[in-house]
C-alpha cells in the first residue's frame, strides 16, 4: 500500500511542476503587454486639431521611468528623480522678451 501511495505522489508531483512550468511559459512578457497597450492606444485615439495621437504612443524615458516606478510601487531613487528633473527643466523654453505674464485678451481669442 505505501508503494502505491508513494507513487501516487510523485506521479502527482512530477505533474504539478509539469502544469507548473507550461503555466509560466504561457504568460505573456512584459513585452506582450507594451506592445498590445501600444495597439489599444493607437486604435482608441485619433488626431484632432492640434492635438496628434501619436504623442500619446511616443513615452519619453522620462516619463517611462516614472510611469514604472509608480507601477511598481516604489519611489524613484533622489539621484534618478534629480536626474530627471534637470533633464526636464533644461526643455522648457523661456519667453525672449523675459515677459512671463501675456495679455489675457490675445490668449483668450487663440484659446
Amino acid at each position: 500500500m505505501t508503494k502505491i501511495n508513494s507513487k501516487l505522489r510523485t506521479s502527482l508531483a512530477v505533474g504539478a511542476v509539469a502544469l507548473l512550468a507550461v503555466g509560466c511559459a504561457s504568460v505573456p512578457s512584459t513585452l506582450d503587454f507594451k506592445a498590445l497597450t501600444q495597439q489599444i492606444v493607437k486604435a482608441s485615439f485619433r488626431d484632432e486639431g492640434i492635438v496628434k495621437a501619436s504623442i500619446l504612443a511616443n513615452i519619453d524615458e522620462s516619463n517611462q521611468v516614472c510611469s514604472e516606478a509608480d507601477a511598481n510601487g516604489k519611489p524613484l531613487d533622489e539621484k534618478t528623480a534629480q536626474a530627471i528633473e534637470a533633464a526636464n527643466l533644461k526643455t522648457i523654453k523661456w519667453p525672449s522678451n523675459g515677459k512671463f505674464l501675456g495679455d489675457w485678451k490675445e490668449g483668450e481669442k487663440i484659446a
